[in-house]
């Protein structure tokens, strides 16, 4: 009696069964690929170790080199290239932090969001930092502002007036 396609068929049933309750051939991996390579923020992910260990097509653009330039990168030599972060990450351990770049014209604004990912026994497995441009919500708000202060300087003005004419 030969037990071969007896053992290749039991074996052929378990690893069926488990592609199928493991959800192996769904599509769930490539649709967050082509999520993370096509988001407008720059994300970065850090190991334990502050490593580099995966980033977006947007975080290299930000930084003007490509991925496999920062292959190996750790946040020390992130900093470095990028000071305006280190800054804000010395601001924060985790969080949010708003922080600006360059100066006059070329001046840009950034929101940062920085997340621990833990695994079920609560051991830090990577950091996130999430990087969106800003610039232009910042600018509206100074006009904005810059819009109320002018209206409080005519009310105040009206006021003033108000009190010298004789309203009819």
């Amino acid at each position: 009696l030969d037990w071969t396609p007896v053992g290749l068929a039991f074996t052929g049933l378990v690893l069926g069964w488990n592609f199928m309750s493991f959800r192996m051939f769904t599509a769930v991996p490539l649709a967050r690929d082509h999520l993370l390579e096509n988001m407008s923020e720059a994300v970065f992910v850090l190991d334990p170790e502050d490593q580099l260990v995966d980033l977006n097509l947007a975080a290299s653009r930000l930084l003007n080199t490509s991925e496999r330039q920062l292959d190996g990168w750790d946040l020390a030599r992130l900093v470095v290239s990028f000071p305006e972060l280190g800054d804000a990450l010395g601001d924060l351990d985790l969080g949010e932090a708003d922080f600006f770049v360059g100066d006059g014209e070329d001046r840009r604004a950034f929101h940062l969001n920085t997340t621990e990912i833990d695994d079920n026994r609560g051991r830090k497995l990577c950091r996130l930092l999430v990087l969106r441009d800003i610039t232009d919500r910042k600018k509206l708000e100074d006009k904005q502002t810059k819009l109320v202060n002018k209206l409080r300087v005519t009310l105040r003005e009206v006021k003033t007036l108000s009190g010298l004419l004789p309203i009819c």
